[in-house]
C-alpha cells in the first residue's frame, strides 16, 4: 500500500475524478452557497445600532479639521455601504428595510487624543423618509429630500399631505409627522396640528419609493451647495452583489473557478509531484479480451465443417481400426493415408530427435564376465585387496 505525508493515498477516488465531475460538483455547491447568501435561508433583520436621527445628524455635521497634526478634514461618517432591500419575517409580508453599515469617527477628547474610529450600522426603513433632528429656523432653511413650508391658517396635517402628495394617505401623514420634531413629540393626537406662520419640513412623497441611497445623494448635493469645494463629499457604495439575481451568478462562477478549475489542477500537480498515490496498476478490464466484430466473424468462418472434412475423418477412423485389427502392421495404411492427404501430416524439419549412440572403439576389447559381454572394461581387483 502506498502511503504519503499528505494523506491522498486513502482518497484515490478524488484523484480519479474527471474534469466534468468537478464542474458538476462546483455548480451544485455554488447554487447552494448562493441560496444561503441570498437571504433564502435566513431573512431575519439585524438590530440597528444607530437611530436614523443620529445617522442624519452625523452625516450632515461638518467634518473634523485636524489642526494640530495632519491639517486634513475627516468626516464623522465614512465607509458607508448600503445593502439591498430586505423583508422582515419568513412569510414575506413584514416591513421592508435596508441595512446601512459605516465607520463612526469620534474627534479627539479625554482618553483618546487621536480620536476613535468604530463600526456602526443602521436599520433604515423602506421607503426611506428623512427625519431631521432640528426644526427649520426660517423659510430659507434647507434639508436633504425635504421642502420648507410655512404653515397657513386652517392647515392640518391631512390638508398639507393632500397639497404636496395629491391625496391623503397614512404613509404621507406619517412622513410629515416624522419629519418635524414638534409633531412627532406631541403628547396626544389633539396636539398634532399645524401652527400658522411656523416652518415645517415636508419630505418627499413616500409613494415614490425612495431609498437611503437617494437620501445620501441629496445630502451630498446640499453639502456641496452650502459649503463649497473644501467640504469632503459623502462617499458610499451600494452592495449590488447581494441582490438575489446576482448572488447566484457570483457564487456559481466563483465556485466553478475555485472547485472546478483551480482545485483539480492543484490535485494533479500534487499527484505528479509525488504527494499523491501514483496510479500504476492497470485496471482489470474484461473488454480487452473480448474479440472484435471482424475477429468473431473470421472465427465463425473458420469453424465451419465441410463434407470433405467429414469424409477425411471417416477415412482416418477406418485406417486406425484396420491397424488395430492387424496387430500393429498398419504402417502402409497410415502411409497411404498420408500420401492421399499430404496436408494432414507434415514432415518434421530439423535434426534427429535422439542423439546417435557412438559405437565402441575398435581397439577396446569386449570383456566376458560370467556369460555376459560388457562393452566396457570391468576393473579387476588386485590380490592384496581381497583381504
Amino acid at each position: 500500500m502506498h502511503s504519503n505525508t499528505w494523506g491522498f493515498g486513502d482518497m484515490g477516488f478524488i484523484e480519479r475524478m474527471r474534469w466534468w465531475q468537478w464542474t458538476a460538483l462546483s455548480v451544485l455547491l455554488g447554487a447552494l452557497l448562493g441560496y444561503v447568501n441570498s437571504g433564502g435561508a435566513d431573512v431575519s433583520p439585524q438590530h440597528s445600532s444607530l437611530p436614523g436621527l443620529v445617522f442624519e445628524e452625523l452625516l450632515l455635521a461638518p467634518a473634523y479639521f485636524d489642526r494640530a497634526h495632519s491639517g486634513a478634514l475627516t468626516p464623522l461618517l465614512s465607509g458607508i455601504t448600503v445593502h439591498p432591500v430586505q423583508t422582515a419575517g419568513s412569510g414575506g409580508g413584514g416591513p421592508r428595510f435596508q441595512i446601512v453599515t459605516f465607520n463612526i469617527f469620534t474627534p479627539p477628547g479625554p482618553g483618546h487624543p487621536d480620536g476613535v474610529t468604530e463600526t456602526g450600522s443602521m436599520l433604515a426603513p423602506f421607503p426611506y423618509e428623512p427625519m431631521p433632528r432640528r426644526r427649520p429656523r426660517d423659510e430659507n432653511a434647507e434639508y436633504p429630500a425635504a421642502t420648507n413650508y410655512i404653515g397657513a391658517e386652517g392647515d392640518t396635517v391631512e390638508s398639507v399631505a393632500k397639497q404636496f402628495y395629491g391625496k391623503v394617505t397614512p404613509a404621507g401623514v406619517r412622513a410629515i409627522v416624522g419629519a418635524n420634531s414638534t409633531l412627532r413629540n406631541a403628547k396626544g393626537p389633539a396636539n398634532v396640528k399645524i401652527v400658522p406662520d411656523q416652518p415645517y419640513w415636508i419630505p418627499w412623497n413616500p409613494a415614490d419609493g425612495h431609498t437611503v441611497s437617494d437620501f445620501l445623494v441629496a445630502a451630498t448635493k446640499l453639502i456641496a451647495r452650502q459649503r463649497g469645494a473644501p467640504a469632503p463629499a459623502i462617499r458610499f457604495r451600494y452592495a449590488w452583489w447581494e441582490l438575489p439575481k446576482y448572488v447566484y451568478q457570483v457564487w456559481i462562477i466563483g465556485t466553478v473557478l475555485v472547485v472546478g478549475v483551480i482545485w483539480p489542477a492543484l490535485i494533479q500537480l500534487l499527484v505528479k509531484g509525488g504527494f499523491g498515490r501514483p496510479v500504476t496498476e492497470e485496471e482489470f478490464d474484461l473488454k480487452r479480451f473480448k474479440p472484435s466484430a471482424p475477429e468473431r466473424a473470421a472465427a465463425v468462418k473458420t469453424a465451419v465443417v465441410t463434407q470433405s472434412d467429414m469424409d477425411r475423418l471417416r477415412e482416418l477412423e477406418e485406417n486406425m481400426e484396420a491397424t488395430l485389427k492387424g496387430g500393429g502392421s498398419g504402417a502402409p495404411a497410415v502411409a497411404a493415408a498420408t500420401a492421399a492427404d499430404p496436408a494432414v501430416v507434415k514432415p518434421l524439419a530439423g535434426g534427429p530427435a535422439e542423439a546417435p549412440v557412438a559405437p565402441a572403439a575398435a581397439n577396446e576389447p569386449e570383456h566376458y564376465d560370467g556369460g555376459v559381454f560388457y562393452p566396457v572394461a570391468i576393473p579387476h581387483k588386485k590380490p592384496e585387496d581381497k583381504k
